[in-house]
């Protein structure tokens, strides 16, 4: 098993370091860290390196825009770097909402608060792990 998450955690430190000197990335972390305080107990807790062995195995992540991504032919995960959290999309799916869940399940019949509710998932921390 890969440790994605040591990967990621160098990414999140950079990407905070470069937004106490970036106007525009520290809105950027000022939002995602909002929106995570605000919505992360309703959050399903995740494993990283477990999500990343499921649905991208093997990836070499890349950075974009505070967002740190493994993708592979049919699922993107998309993880923010500054709210702590991570989506799981299946770009197989019509449409532009094709965030799932962890068992693969489309909600996009669903209202947003709902659907969101379902497909966004707080990532542990090494010490929660």
């Amino acid at each position: 098993m890969s440790d994605y998450k040591g990967g990621y955690s160098t990414n999140a430190s950079k990407m905070k370091k470069q937004s106490e000197s970036n106007r525009s990335l520290s809105k950027i972390r000022k939002n995602a860290e909002k929106r995570s305080h605000t919505h992360r107990e309703s959050w399903q807790k995740v494993n990283l390196n477990d999500v990343v062995n499921k649905f991208t195995p093997g990836v070499t992540p890349y950075n974009d825009g505070g967002k740190f991504i493994y993708s592979n032919d049919r699922y993107r995960i998309v993880t923010d770097t500054y709210g702590g959290y991570l989506r799981i999309e299946d770009k197989s799916l019509p449409g532009r909402s094709r965030y799932i869940t962890l068992e693969g399940k489309d909600y996009y019949s669903l209202p947003k608060s709902s659907r969101e509710r379902l497909t966004h998932y707080y990532i542990l921390k090494r010490e929660e792990m």
